[in-house]
């Protein structure tokens, strides 16, 4: 299950299933009250960019063990 925000509203969303990488753009942009850059993963869906929180992937670490 993947998670969204919504850059203008706060309002978060779920959806079923992973967001695929490809379909991910990266948004930057500097705060001048925090004087630091910042970076965002987006996805558009229906006309209307996205912010991703996690993108329902389940990451498998391959370690020494295997």
């Amino acid at each position: 299950m993947a998670i969204l925000k919504h850059p203008e509203t706060g309002e978060r969303k779920q959806i079923d299933g992973e967001i695929p990488f490809g379909a991910t753009y990266g948004v930057e942009g500097y705060d001048e009250e925090q004087e630091e850059f910042w970076e965002q993963v987006r996805v558009d869906i229906d006309g209307e960019s996205w912010i991703v929180v996690d993108d329902g992937t389940d990451m498998v670490s391959l370690g020494p063990d295997t």
